[in-house]
């Protein structure tokens, strides 16, 4: 039987030790990573044999099985050039102003860097019996003391906690020194009975109160180390995640780490942890920004999500491929799982293929604001494909991958939020009259600031400096705002003149507000909208888009002046307020969305492949009108005149409609 079938089996079976004719005997997983450990096989029978001697020691025998049993085709990447790169979180944690330069010095240095100047390690072949002794004694010790574990299986400590490794970082067996650093942060939440969610809780506002630097420059590289991602925190959400997952499981907290590969409304993927109550369920958070239970990107489509697990997985595309087959490097992993339908209302599809040139399977894409990004896949079967758990209202790409590139192997399809799903083909003899545009990009998740009004304040007062001030409402990590609008219940009876958007003393020289709204009986109350900010009529960020009820416009605070920063009302009299709702405002970069007066823009279709020119034109206003577009189409508004981040979208019932 080959070796990957083997280990794929369920990783406990069998887990007790039999003699048969003399010949110890081990399940079949721990059988073959034996095998596959060459000379390194003595050192896994050193850990077998240690956990074997004593009946007491029976549970941490079972973890040494699942773990050994999880180890073949894991491997992580060591090697002098890599060894060298690896100091870049070091040096951006003394000087983060100079991180571009210090990367461009690195590879004037050791070369560009190359995956193929790093050796591939296999645990296997390496890992030493001490340490995994040591290890599994340590985590197990941690996990069965914690109060929480008494509600969970044993299955998810070997899952969840157990895994000394995420990815393929270099190992460093660190757990013991992890736990002394944190450990005094769970007193509170062990004196109180508390559950493992809200221990996660609790270490992640400390990940989050020291701070983290964010950076895409080493996303290149393998994962960091846990010493690495601890002590210099910096990266993106993949070492954000990383972050929480080693810091956890060194507590005893059962955590796992999820992933898409590309979001279906902008570019890039993301990374994130994920804790399970204990009916099971799936929470999403992320290390260092969105503890659990503050929603972490809600409401947003995720397309197709996947869950990092010790063991191979038979149905991965890693676990499919032919040996000589090209696939994309999101996919490849044969430790993957889709677990979309946890996070999303999901459908199966099945379309027929245009004849794929000798392709055993086809993808689904998402639009990465460029270009498709496979994100699914399947085996081709009588010309058709069949993908299952697809998420719905969101617009993918059929396509092949090949070692030339992407070919479509269907025109895009909009799978319906019932469902169902049609085919965008354009239709040139019913045009769309008129299609009017007046940005490139839609307003998203990506552009809108919650963090900027955390530790914000709801003040009323009654003097226009606000020296009586009164908090109404403050707003705390368990309080973080949705995406958009907000309405918060407000309690105090007093009335008051002024009311004012208070950024707090953490965010004194910053405050980005979209709007903001206040009512008495259900009745929206008017006033002059005021701020310490100088006035400037020619202020895209001005106190009056706080007022002007358009998401898509900010008042944003000068960072760089001494006032503490603030946008409020004057109602001209004292008044009752008993309500209140407001919304985060965008990044600086949100404008970037709209058209600029001056730039040539060109409108295109999706068709037969490829883009095809609509029209072209130069903005002389905000927006733009185009006559006779092919209906039933998939465009994009190309901005000829810069570089720019640009979405596809449909035109239904007469607008725009973004995905």
């Amino acid at each position: 039987m080959p070796i990957n079938l083997i280990r794929s089996l369920f990783p406990l079976l069998a887990l007790s030790v039999v003699a048969s004719c003399g010949k110890t005997s081990y399940p079949p997983a721990v059988e073959a990573a034996l095998d596959a450990a060459g000379d390194n096989r003595s050192e896994l029978i050193k850990v077998i044999r240690h956990y074997s001697r004593r009946p007491e020691d029976s549970m941490k025998l079972k973890a040494a099985y699942y773990l050994i049993g999880g180890l073949p085709d894991h491997f992580y990447y060591d090697g002098e050039q890599l060894r060298h790169y690896l100091d870049y979180s070091m040096l951006v944690k003394r000087d983060n102003w100079h991180g571009e330069y210090i990367m461009y010095s690195m590879q004037q240095l050791y070369g560009p860097y190359s995956i193929d100047s790093a050796r591939r390690i296999p645990h296997l072949q390496v890992v030493k019996a001490d340490s995994l002794i040591h290890d599994i004694d340590f985590s197990y010790g941690i996990w069965t003391r914690q109060p929480w574990s008494r509600h969970y299986s044993f299955d998810s400590y070997c899952e969840y906690v157990l895994p000394y490794f995420i990815d393929d970082e270099i190992p460093e067996f660190n757990r013991e020194s992890i736990y002394r650093q944190f450990s005094p942060l769970l007193d509170s939440v062990k004196r109180a009975g508390g559950s493992a969610i809200d221990a996660a809780f609790v270490v992640n506002e400390k990940l989050k109160a020291d701070g983290f630097i964010y950076s895409l420059r080493q996303s290149f590289m393998p994962h960091l180390g846990a010493s690495q991602v601890i002590g210099y925190r910096v990266g993106n959400c993949r070492e954000m995640a990383d972050l929480a997952t080693y810091v956890m499981r060194s507590l005893g907290i059962p955590v796992g780490n999820d992933f898409l590969p590309q979001w279906p409304q902008r570019s890039l993927g993301h990374n994130w942890n994920v804790i399970f109550d204990t009916t099971g369920k799936s929470i999403m958070f992320l290390g260092t920004e969105d503890s659990p239970g503050v929603p972490h990107f809600p409401g947003t489509k995720k397309g197709k999500v996947y869950r990092y697990q010790l063991y191979a997985n038979p149905g991965s595309l890693g676990m499919q491929r032919d040996s000589d087959e090209v696939i994309p490097i999101d996919l490849s992993s044969p430790f993957i799982k889709d677990v979309t339908d946890l996070y999303a209302m999901c459908s199966d599809i099945t379309i027929p293929l245009m004849p794929p040139q000798g392709e055993k399977h086809a993808y689904l894409a998402l639009f990465n604001n460029t270009t498709w990004i496979p994100v699914d896949w399947t085996t081709i079967k009588n010309g058709q494909g069949t993908w299952k758990k697809v998420e719905r209202d969101v617009v993918y790409l059929p396509l092949y991958f090949t070692r030339t590139g992407i070919i479509p192997a269907a025109a895009p399809i909009e799978v319906d939020k019932d469902g169902g799903f049609h085919y965008l083909k354009p239709d040139k003899a019913s045009p769309i009259k008129t299609m009017e545009c007046n940005m490139v990009f839609p307003l998203t998740p990506q552009f809108i600031d919650q963090n900027s009004l955390l530790g914000g304040r709801m003040q009323g007062a009654n003097k226009p400096d606000f020296s009586d001030a009164v908090d109404l409402y403050v707003i705390t990590a368990r309080r973080k705002p949705a995406l958009y609008w907000n309405g918060i219940r407000i309690a105090d009876t007093r009335k008051f003149r002024y009311l004012r958007f208070y950024g707090g003393d953490h965010w004194q020289h910053d405050c980005n507000l979209s709007e903001l709204a206040a009512y008495s009986n259900q009745v929206k109350l008017h006033g002059r909208v005021f701020s310490p900010k100088k006035e400037n009529a020619n202020d895209p960020f001005g106190a009056e888009k706080a007022v002007d009820d358009d998401l898509a416009t900010t008042f944003l605070a000068d960072g760089s002046s001494k006032y503490k920063a603030w946008v409020g009302l004057d109602f001209g009299k004292p008044v009752t307020i008993d309500s209140i709702r407001f919304a985060a405002g965008l990044h600086t970069k949100g404008p970037e969305m709209f058209l600029v007066q001056g730039h040539t823009y060109q409108l295109v279709v999706w068709d037969n492949g490829h883009w095809n020119l609509v029209a072209t034109k130069k903005a002389t206003q905000p927006k733009l009108t185009f006559e006779q577009v092919p209906s039933n189409g998939l465009y994009l508004l190309h901005d000829s005149s810069a570089r720019r981040d640009e979405r596809i979208f449909t035109f239904e019932n007469n607008a725009i409609r973004w995905f």
